[in-house]
């Protein structure tokens, strides 16, 4: 009667080792997919700061034009605050931002052929920590008009 006792007293604790195995493994799930979610959510508050700094420099095109550059590439690696060929960026109350000047174009898109308009580009860059995102811009300002966005994209850290 005693041998039987202990059988069970094994296999119990023998059981409650495996249930305690597949909690942990349960909990590290969890735990992963907590990180992830947390992490998207970053991503996507950084989205959206970066948007917020993008309209911000297309508004002030309104009111001041940077001059034109001769020749405008995009910033090498705008996840990185710095100067770009000594064109300064703009604080924004969430980041930095960047114009250029691409200057005259008569086939930019979404104008009516043979109009006339001035092309920008505006970098903004979100200061979120871990969800940083940089998003570009061009910009059309027609004489007297108000400034509109012709493309943007968003540049991925490489």
């Amino acid at each position: 009667m005693n041998r039987q006792k202990g059988v069970i007293l094994l296999a119990s604790l023998v059981l409650m080792l495996m249930l305690g195995l597949l909690s942990a493994s349960a909990l590290q799930g969890a735990l992963l997919q907590e990180r992830m979610a947390s992490n998207l959510v970053e991503s996507l508050r950084g989205l959206e700061k970066a948007e917020a700094i993008l309209a911000e420099g297309e508004a002030r095109l309104r009111h001041a034009q940077p001059a034109a550059c001769t020749l405008c590439q995009p910033p090498a690696s705008p996840h990185d605050e710095a100067t770009h060929a000594g064109q300064p960026w703009h604080a924004a109350r969430e980041g930095v931002y960047l114009l250029q000047n691409l200057g005259p174009s008569v086939r930019a898109a979404h104008v009516p052929g043979g109009q006339t308009v001035n092309l920008f580009r505006v970098t903004a860059v979100s200061r979120a920590t871990p969800g940083r995102q940089v998003l570009e811009s061009i910009v059309a300002l027609e004489e007297g008009g108000a400034p509109f966005r012709i493309m943007w994209r968003q540049r991925l850290r490489e």
